[in-house]
């Protein structure tokens, strides 16, 4: 399990989210055969929002591609993860954790190419709490962009990262 993954589960379990349990469903969607079913009607939500795991800040003259701009300070190697809590939670059903695999984000669990909703939306309506995360580096979570401003501010596209 990844650092940030780690990071993760024990802040669920500090902020008393969890009963000492997780079920972490890491590439879901490329395991479970077929797709979540179509909308069931409205959906009632006791809490939502969103919040980072770890994370590191650092000062970067490239903070922007502004010629000239003065340094700044960035934060990098986040981890971006969006919760949902049903109203009603089912019992004895613990939160989900839904890491995406390969390069995919975490959209992939919030809704299917043709507009349906996706697996994070399916277990919400079973009364699971789900959270939905976007690795470092990836979607959501960003990521240093030092090198890529200081080349367009340079204007040398040799500098940015192969």
């Amino acid at each position: 399990m990844s650092m940030s993954l780690n990071c993760l589960v024990q802040t669920l379990r500090r902020s008393a989210v969890l009963d000492g349990s997780i079920l972490i469903l890491c590439g879901l969607a490329g395991c479970i055969a077929g797709s979540p079913p179509g909308k069931t009607g409205p959906l009632s939500l006791a809490d939502a929002g969103s919040f980072f795991v770890n994370g590191q800040t650092i000062t970067t003259p490239y903070a922007t591609a502004r010629p000239g701009a003065e340094p700044a300070h960035i934060v990098v190697n986040q981890m971006y993860v969006q919760y949902r809590i049903p109203a009603r939670k089912g019992a004895g059903k613990y939160p989900i954790a839904m890491v995406p695999a390969g390069f995919h984000t975490g959209m992939e669990y919030e809704t299917t190419p043709d507009g349906r909703e996706g697996w994070s939306t399916y277990f919400l309506r079973a009364g699971y709490p789900t959270y939905v995360v976007d690795h470092a580096g990836r979607a959501r979570s960003g990521f240093d962009v030092t090198k890529f401003n200081q080349a367009k501010a340079q204007s040398d596209a040799a500098l940015n990262p192969g």
